[in-house]
C-alpha cells in the first residue's frame, strides 16, 4: 500500500473522529469511506516546496558552494546550446588548473533545506558540455544530511569511460551501499538529463525507509526497507557540484543546471506520486516527462 497515504490517514481520522460536530454514525462512515480510497486513489497529495529554473536571471534561491565561486545564470552554453526551458540556466565549472582548496577549483550552489515530515522527491535537469575533459571522478552532486555526518549520495559522470555513465554511492545510517555504475546510457554526451531522488526516511528505530534515483524516467538504484539516516538527522543541504579528484585537466569543465523541483509531503496541491517519481504541479508539467518509470526490475546494482 502506498505509504504516503498511510501516512495521512491518522491526520484524516484524527480530524474526522475529534470533531465534536460530527455524529459517531457519520464517523464510521467517514472512515470506511477512507478506507476505500486508500485503495482507489490518493488520500493526501504531495506539493512542490521548491523551484528553480533561473528565469529571474539569478540563483540568489542558493547559497554559494562554501568558500567555492558561485555558480552564474546564463542564457547560453560555451557550446551553444540553449537551456532546458525558458531563458536561463545555471552554469557551473570545475577548473583543473589550481590547486584543489581554491574557491575556483570548482563553482557550486548549496540549497541548505526544505521543508518535509517524512518523504521528498529532487527533480533536476543536467548537462555536462562537450569541453568536460574525459577523466572519471567528477562529482557532479551531493546530498547530505544537516549534521554534516557521513550519510550521504553523491553523483559521478565517468566520463573516462566509453559511455561516460552516471554513478551513484548511497551512504545510510553510516552504512556505505553497493554502487551503481551506470545502465549503458550517457550522462557525459552533451545532452539534458532529468535526474530524480526519492527519499522516504525510516521511522525513528525502525528500518522502513526507501531512496531511489532516477535517469531520464528510468530507475537507476533503489534500496527499500532500510535506515535511511542516523538517528535524529534529516535530510538537506543539496550540494550542486563538488570536488573532481582525478587526473589532468584544464580551466574549461562546464556544466549546466535547470528546472530544480522539490516535492515533499509538507505541502498539497501535485498530482501523482513523489515514490515513482510522477509528481507534478501543472506549472510544471512541461518542463518534466510525465511517463512512469520503468519498474525495479530495471535496477542495476553492483
Amino acid at each position: 500500500m502506498n505509504t504516503k497515504r498511510l501516512f495521512c490517514l491518522p491526520l484524516i481520522a484524527n480530524a474526522v473522529v475529534s470533531n465534536p460536530r460530527v455524529p459517531l454514525g457519520v464517523v464510521s462512515r467517514n472512515l470506511i469511506s477512507l478506507a476505500l480510497t486508500l485503495v482507489t486513489g490518493a488520500v493526501c497529495a504531495a506539493g512542490l516546496v521548491f523551484s528553480d529554473g533561473f528565469e529571474d536571471g539569478t540563483t540568489n534561491k542558493w547559497l554559494p558552494g562554501g568558500s567555492r565561486d558561485h555558480c552564474i545564470p546564463v542564457t547560453t552554453s560555451v557550446d551553444n546550446v540553449n537551456p532546458h526551458s525558458g531563458k536561463f540556466m545555471a552554469e557551473c565549472n570545475w577548473n583543473g588548473t589550481v590547486p584543489w582548496n581554491d574557491p575556483a577549483a570548482f563553482s557550486g550552489l548549496v540549497l541548505q533545506s526544505w521543508p518535509y515530515t517524512s518523504e521528498f522527491l529532487i527533480r533536476l535537469w543536467v548537462r555536462l558540455a562537450n569541453d568536460v575533459d574525459h577523466v572519471n571522478q567528477a562529482k557532479i552532486l551531493r546530498l547530505f544530511p544537516n549534521s554534516g555526518k557521513t550519510d550521504q549520495l553523491y553523483m559521478e559522470a565517468a566520463m573516462a569511460e566509453p559511455i561516460p555513465y552516471l554513478f551513484l554511492n548511497w551512504t545510510l545510517d553510516g552504512t556505505q551501499m553497493p554502487s551503481h555504475w551506470g545502465d549503458g546510457t550517457p550522462i557525459g554526451d552533451g545532452n539534458w538529463h532529468k535526474i530524480e531522488i526519492y527519499v522516504k526516511q525510516n521511522s525513528p528505530g525502525a528500518t522502513d525507509g526507501i531512496v531511489r534515483v532516477w535517469k531520464d524516467g528510468r530507475l537507476q538504484q533503489q534500496f527499500t526497507n532500510v535506515a535511511t539516516i542516523t538517528p535524529t538527522d534529516r535530510w538537506g543541504a543539496l550540494f550542486v557540484m563538488s570536488n573532481w579528484s582525478a587526473g589532468t585537466r584544464d580551466a574549461s569543465n562546464h556544466v549546466y543546471w535547470d528546472d530544480f523541483e522539490i516535492y515533499s509531503d509538507a505541502a498539497s496541491g501535485a498530482t501523482g506520486e513523489m515514490n515513482d517519481a510522477s509528481a507534478f504541479v501543472a506549472a510544471t508539467a512541461p518542463k518534466a516527462s510525465l511517463a512512469r518509470p520503468d519498474a525495479p526490475s530495471t535496477v542495476i546494482i553492483k
